[in-house]
């Protein structure tokens, strides 16, 4: 095979695991119109491993906004913890309302409570395996300065607590995707600052 179809092939690869940058609107006209305008990133994965793929934890940032003035009400992140794993083990983190999520942004600790939880699983049969992808997902509400610290931080680590366990950031044989870390100054930028 040509070595150029190789790097070509090795190149989409990679670009095909950095995480969109795409920002959604989650109110709607059947939500309340008391409430704030909710902004959030619907794709933001966090590590890859040292061929650049991807692992499929995420943290999704949102901002609440009040519908009158436009201003920021409050801001937070979405995570998404997943455990894949062969047959039957592996288990849930099983993140509980109150369970915390620290993040260690350039050496200064943000300590922040989930407000909701859910679990969640799929089932997939590849090559004749049979293997369960089971998902925490939790919301914790920040200030907007958190969220900067957090997304312009130079180095950052972060730590997500359950009752069964816990969740480290990086993890051991992967790094934090480059894309992950502007698509965090990205959203702060464009929908974060320009309201505050």
């Amino acid at each position: 095979m040509n070595k150029n179809w190789i790097i070509m092939a090795f190149v989409l690869l990679l670009a095909s695991c950095a995480a969109p940058y795409q920002v959604e609107q989650s109110t709607d006209k059947f939500s309340d119109p008391n409430q704030p305008e909710i902004y959030r990133l619907t794709h933001n994965k966090i590590m890859s491993d040292y061929l650049g793929v991807a692992a499929d934890d995420e943290l999704r940032p949102f901002v609440m906004r009040n519908r009158e003035s436009g201003k920021v009400v409050t801001a937070g992140v979405d995570l998404i913890v997943s455990n894949t794993s062969a047959g039957i083990a592996g288990d849930y983190l099983m993140i509980r309302p109150g369970d915390k999520l620290i993040f260690l942004a350039d050496g200064e600790r943000i300590e922040l409570k989930a407000v909701a939880s859910d679990i969640d699983h799929t089932v997939s049969t590849p090559l004749a395996s049979v293997y369960v992808t089971r998902r925490d997902e939790a919301r914790y509400l920040m200030t907007a300065e958190q969220l900067e610290q957090i997304a312009f931080a130079t180095k950052l680590e972060f730590k997500a607590q359950g009752r069964n366990s816990y969740a480290t950031w990086p993890r051991t044989n992967f790094t934090i995707m480059t894309s992950f870390r502007d698509n965090l100054k990205r959203f702060y930028n464009e929908q974060v600052r320009p309201f505050l």
